[in-house]
């Protein structure tokens, strides 16, 4: 695993090895390691739906689709949150994140940070 990026409002990782690949290939059946993929866009855009999005990167950059890395990337769209120079999506949508200055009284477990 390797962090690509890692800023107040975007975390992208790239991974060389999937073990869900690797584990359905030794059974046959490849063409599974998508159905997984799929499982990780719903299991993680259903969490904080209105703060937080998880992309790939776009079409086709998985283990699943022949690459030899898969990238993940979560991003904060919220308005609160600081400008990103490289955004996943142009959606900016209000949210209940603090801005950085009013996140040190703020409860950790009610923000959503990287850290």
């Amino acid at each position: 695993m390797e962090v690509v990026e890692r800023t107040d409002r975007r975390l992208e990782i790239k991974i060389t090895r999937c073990m869900f690949h690797e584990f359905a290939v030794h059974l046959g059946i490849p063409e599974m390691t998508p159905v997984v993929c799929q499982i990780d866009n719903a299991m993680f855009n259903s969490y904080l739906p209105e703060e937080m999005v998880f992309d790939r990167g776009g079409v086709g950059r998985r283990i699943a689709d022949g690459r030899h890395e898969c990238n993940f990337i979560w991003e904060l769209r919220c308005a609160a949150c600081p400008p990103d120079p490289t955004p996943v999506s142009n959606q900016s949508v209000p949210c209940s994140t603090p801005p950085p200055e009013a996140a040190a009284s703020t409860p950790a477990a009610t923000v959503a940070r990287w850290d």
